[in-house]
């Protein structure tokens, strides 16, 4: 068909990012759309730069944390490390040392941030707006589409658009990014490293 070529060849670009929340759910959604023609996504198709809303995310900030030689745990780490290295003029360094005012450095933190809302909370939090949720339990099989089903799913859509946009704004980055290119037989389908 038309629509599983489109669908084909755009899940496997890598220069254009997916947005979903729930993916997995969506993929089965996909394969029950496709499966009567014997068209289905499967773990030989290389579906590329999904993110999926729904998974968990991490966010970095930096903070002040005091160094470590300015704290006892920090002192005795340091200490231990020294004596490995037998470097005795730091251990007497660090031990001749009453308490230090504490000096603090920039440290950077990860947050783990989210994972496991629904849509509507996290358009509350992030955008400060509520989801009209009354046509998800419509009958979406029946075809065509009402009007306003087809309103509800380009708004659901357009709302992973802000989200994504608010959440990068917040410093809120995708821990992971469904996708994979060549890949082992270990490796699950649709899946790769944000980093690589």
């Amino acid at each position: 068909s038309v629509l599983h070529a489109l669908m084909d060849w755009l899940m496997k670009q890598e220069g254009v990012t997916k947005l979903f929340f729930g993916f997995p759910h969506d993929l089965v959604r996909l394969n029950m759309l496709f499966g009567d023609m014997g068209k289905t996504f499967s773990g030989r198709d290389h579906i590329s730069s999904v993110l999926d809303l729904y998974m968990q995310r991490i966010q970095r900030v930096s903070v002040k944390a005091p160094r470590d030689e300015d704290t006892p745990l920090g002192r005795d780490q340091l200490m231990g490390e020294a004596l490995l290295r037998q470097d005795f003029d730091e251990i007497q360094r660090l031990s001749e040392r009453g308490a230090p005012p504490v000096r603090e450095d920039y440290a950077e933190k990860v947050f783990t941030v989210g994972g496991h809302h629904s849509l509507n909370s996290m358009t509350q939090r992030y955008l400060g707006e509520t989801l009209e949720k009354k046509y998800a339990a419509s009958n979406w099989n029946f075809r065509p589409l009402a009007v306003a089903q087809v309103v509800y799913a380009a708004t659901d859509a357009h709302i992973l658009l802000r989200l994504e946009s608010a959440l990068r704004a917040r410093n809120i980055l995708p821990q992971r990014i469904w996708g994979s290119g060549p890949r082992d037989g270990l490796q699950p389908a649709w899946w790769k490293n944000s980093e690589g």
